[in-house]
């Protein structure tokens, strides 16, 4: 499984592009300077596999990597961000 980041629209997916996107987070940049995690969406046929929770721990880590600041509006994203913090 190989998920990829759009950099200019703050978004990372599964699938073979982001507009057939099996699963994705979208991220944008908000006015504070941070990125927002507004939507984590995995398909139904990718559901129940831990694969919502895979794709926050791969944005973790890059925004670690590339100090971004992350914040949710998602419910499950604000979860899961208060449970490694």
């Amino acid at each position: 499984m190989e998920f990829k980041i759009n950099k200019e629209e703050d978004f990372l997916y599964l699938g073979p592009n982001e507009y057939e996107a099996k699963a994705y987070i979208m991220f944008p940049k908000n006015i504070l300077g941070t990125n927002t995690i507004i939507k984590v969406f995995v398909s139904e046929e990718y559901r129940g596999q831990g694969l919502a929770s895979k794709m926050m721990e791969y944005l973790y880590q890059y925004a670690k990597e590339n100090k971004i600041i992350l914040d949710a509006t998602c419910s499950y994203a604000k979860s899961w961000l208060s449970n490694v913090r």
